[in-house]
């Protein structure tokens, strides 16, 4: 995978275009091993230091990317959620319950994906510190229960007048075709406020919390069985239980300059951004992971 991965990136940065059959052929045996190729890409990048291109650089993330959609959707992880007797105060803290629970680490280049951006050609994580996080999921017969601690050096409160823009920090949740937002928000003036909007909020609670620390952010939230089944999560009629399974993903779109965001920090693939033509450009839960209830 690694000399496949070279030969990718050589045949992507040479100006003049390599046929058809060499191109065929190399997409063959990365995908044969997304993993592995994604890895070594992220290797060639920092070997030919091509951070300082960030044309050439722009390619290989697109194809990191590619690659790591690819992957997602021929082997969608599975996520075993653990059952609690004793729902977490949503808070913002990770304490009580969440202190039994064994988190998903998203702390490698795997994790990062590129956002469109015109301002941006390219994006660069330095390490764990610029944007990584430790996901904690469980579940009782009222509620699906998460809390995402988040890294982020650079932490810039999300305005969500500005959504378009991806201004600020934010974390999107996705259960199936459902999709909700939350971030901390900057204070605004209300003018004209829509009158559904109380209505279209999603059910349940929601805590989102700046470290004090100063080290980024903690998301938790309680997303209820019934909110999720009124809005078409395929559930039994009894309700939730061990055994169900459902697509999830949660994505963190990072904002570190001030005037728009340049990268995500993604469980899986499946959610693209897009810009201004939709917000989002993709949403695919055949490259979600699979939630798995257990007990």
């Amino acid at each position: 995978a690694s000399d496949a991965a070279d030969g990718a990136a050589n045949l992507l940065l040479t100006p003049s275009s390599p046929d058809a059959v060499a191109k065929y052929s190399l997409a063959v045996t990365l995908l044969r091993s997304p993993d592995a190729a994604v890895d070594a890409l992220n290797d060639f990048i920092e070997k030919n230091t091509l951070h300082d291109n960030p044309s050439k650089l722009r390619h290989l993330q697109n194809l990191i990317a590619e690659l790591g959609f690819s992957a997602a959707v021929m082997r969608p992880p599975t996520i075993n959620i653990e059952y609690t007797k004793h729902p977490p105060t949503i808070d913002g803290l990770l304490e009580d319950e969440w202190q039994r629970a064994k988190p998903i680490e998203l702390n490698s280049p795997k994790s990062i994906f590129p956002i469109q951006n015109k301002k941006f050609l390219s994006y660069r994580w330095f390490a764990k510190e610029d944007l990584s996080a430790k996901l904690y999921l469980m579940w009782d017969e009222k509620a699906l229960y998460f809390l995402l601690d988040v890294s982020d050096q650079c932490q810039r409160p999300f305005d969500d007048s500005q959504e378009q823009e991806y201004s600020g920090d934010v974390l999107y949740v996705a259960i199936e075709d459902v999709l909700i937002y939350m971030g901390l928000m900057l204070p605004q003036i209300q003018k004209d406020k829509d009158k559904d909007e109380e209505a279209r909020k999603p059910k349940g609670k929601y805590m989102s919390l700046h470290k004090k620390d100063n080290s980024g952010f903690v998301y938790e939230g309680e997303l209820p069985w019934e909110y999720l089944k009124s809005r078409g999560v395929n559930l039994p009629e009894k309700g939730a239980s061990a055994g169900v399974r459902f697509k999830i993903n949660f994505v963190v779109i990072d904002d570190d300059t001030g005037i728009g965001s340049e990268k995500t920090l993604n469980l899986t693939p499946g959610l693209v951004c897009g810009r201004r033509d939709a917000v989002w450009r993709g949403f695919v839960r055949e490259a979600f992971a699979t939630a798995v209830l257990k007990k």
